[in-house]
């Protein structure tokens, strides 16, 4: 898969949870687990909140196709 087009530039003040493309770096990525996973870059400038990387340009790279239902499942029964 070839990285996707640079999403438009976020325009004002980067804030967390309201303004910028949010992502999480490996620490962080238990947090904001969902259904899909992807890694992604940016360019430009970055912010560091505490669970989370606020960027002003980002884009994805590659979904990541390991993580689906099926091992989304055994990782939380491996948790509990």
């Amino acid at each position: 898969m070839t990285p996707g087009e640079w999403m438009p530039a976020i325009e004002g003040e980067l804030v967390p949870c309201e303004n910028g493309y949010h992502g999480a770096r490996d620490a962080q990525v238990l947090e904001w687990l969902g259904p899909e996973l992807h890694e992604m870059e940016y360019r430009g400038e970055v912010i560091d909140a505490d669970d989370k990387v606020v960027g002003r340009e980002a884009r994805l790279l590659r979904r990541i196709t390991t993580w689906n239902e099926r091992t989304a499942r055994l990782f939380a029964v491996w948790c509990a």
